[in-house]
């Protein structure tokens, strides 16, 4: 997925593929400040720490409010 260059620096919520059981993908969410990490990937700072995410596992993401 393609992610919006005017998202990076706002907060958003971010879906993401994190592995597979049963043949079904596992999907995880990180809420936070959006800052690009390369071509690659991107990083959500979240309350819990970053969370670095490549870019083809983003499955959705959207911009929230503070």
């Amino acid at each position: 997925m393609e992610i919006p260059d005017e998202l990076v620096g706002r907060r958003v919520a971010l879906r993401h593929r994190v592995g597979e059981r049963d043949g079904r993908p596992l999907y995880t969410d990180a809420v936070g400040e959006l800052a690009a990490d390369g071509p690659g990937a991107v990083v959500v700072r979240t309350r819990r720490g970053p969370v670095r995410v490549d870019r083809s596992a983003v499955v959705a993401v959207r911009a929230v409010p503070p």
